[in-house]
């Protein structure tokens, strides 16, 4: 984007590119410890492990994909159900008075959005993981949104009695929704869902994955393993256990078996058991489970 930009504005001379890309591969080294060591053979190994990628089974509108990635617009859906609705209509309005008041912002802007979103959605890129993949696009958003509170809190100091604490009391209460269920759901902030689907609760109706990578399973439910027990952590795996210091057994001869909710990764079966069976303890939010402890073999 920076690229295009700056020969779509004239403001970057053709023999001035050589030194951006540069530039560019210096801080994506800089960057990266891994990279540090061996760079030539991690470099080629990275790149290697985005041109030759398993599929990444994902839940998704009910449907568990793990034969191809999620249709198409998964990044924009998903990003438009885990992003607040003050600031999403922020950013619109917000993106809209630039398209007015300041066109060639509005390009730059849109183009970058454009790109880390764009990409996202062309075939054969992958998509899992809900919006962590796509996380670069947020910054862009968050100046738009950030233009389209300013526009509010002006129009409002403007127009009421109570001038800018007025103004400030508006926008409080419009984010106090968000904000509550935030503390809600944490520590499991990975399950966040807009209030305008319901929440996590809505999200669960509407076939969306309720949790990610781990962040429900909490020091209260850990605390509920016994020393001695081997413990299967489903579907993280053996690395997850022994970065906790855990004894690690397979799912069929652990003594503990903790399953995260993540249902597009869950095996029929312990899908099955997940939704059908309490479990002796459980981290929930919002109604819904995000994980149960089992009791093994």
């Amino acid at each position: 984007p920076l690229l295009a930009w700056g020969r779509i504005s004239g403001s970057l001379r053709w023999r001035e590119m050589p030194v951006v890309i540069g530039v560019g591969l210096i801080v994506f080294v800089g960057g990266w410890p891994w990279l540090w060591d061996h760079t030539a053979q991690r470099l080629h190994e990275y790149l290697l492990d985005k041109s030759v990628r398993w599929v990444v089974p994902t839940f998704y509108l009910g449907e568990t994909w793990d034969k191809a990635y999620p249709p198409w617009h998964y990044p924009l859906v998903m990003a438009a159900v885990t992003m607040p609705p003050a600031v999403l209509v922020w950013a619109l309005g917000g993106f809209g008075t630039l398209l007015r008041r300041r066109p060639d912002a509005a390009k730059w802007l849109g183009l970058n959005l454009a790109f880390t979103l764009g990409l996202a959605c062309l075939p054969g890129v992958p998509r899992y993981d809900g919006v962590r993949l796509f996380l670069a696009a947020f910054p862009f958003v968050a100046i738009a949104a950030g233009l389209g509170l300013d526009l509010m809190l002006r129009a409002l100091a403007e127009r009421t009695r109570l001038g800018k604490a007025g103004a400030l009391l508006a926008v409080a209460a419009l984010l106090a929704p968000t904000a509550l269920r935030m503390r809600a759901l944490d520590p499991c902030l990975l399950s966040y869902y807009s209030p305008a689907v319901g929440g996590l609760r809505g999200a669960e109706r509407l076939g969306f994955e309720t949790t990610f990578w781990g962040d429900a399973i909490t020091p209260e439910l850990l605390a509920e393993i016994p020393e001695s027990a081997t413990v299967s952590f489903v579907p993280l795996g053996g690395d997850y256990a022994a970065s906790l210091g855990l004894p690690w057994a397979p799912p069929e001869r652990a003594d503990v078996l903790v399953i995260l909710g993540r249902k597009g990764m869950l095996e029929k079966g312990l899908r099955r058991r997940f939704e059908g069976e309490p479990g002796w303890m459980e981290t929930s939010r919002e109604g819904v489970p995000l994980v149960r402890i089992y009791r093994g073999r």
